[in-house]
């Protein structure tokens, strides 16, 4: 993960992916139907743990998604 690979800029880069995985919510959400994206998110590697462990991720993978 490019947070990880240049800590300089790690927190601009968990934004951008917070904001894409969010994005992937909404569309998963608006077709209603196919493998849960919540899912896939929480089970997903290359998520590291400073990522996983920020408010906004976690908001993302909350139960009632």
């Amino acid at each position: 993960m490019l947070a990880q690979s240049d800590p300089g800029h790690a927190t601009a880069y968990q934004d951008q992916a917070i904001d894409l995985l969010g994005r992937a919510l909404e569309l998963w959400k608006l077709r209603g139907s196919g493998p849960s994206e919540v899912q896939y998110i929480k089970v997903e590697s290359a998520f590291d743990e400073s990522l996983r462990a920020r408010p906004e991720f976690q908001a993302l993978i909350k139960p009632d998604q």
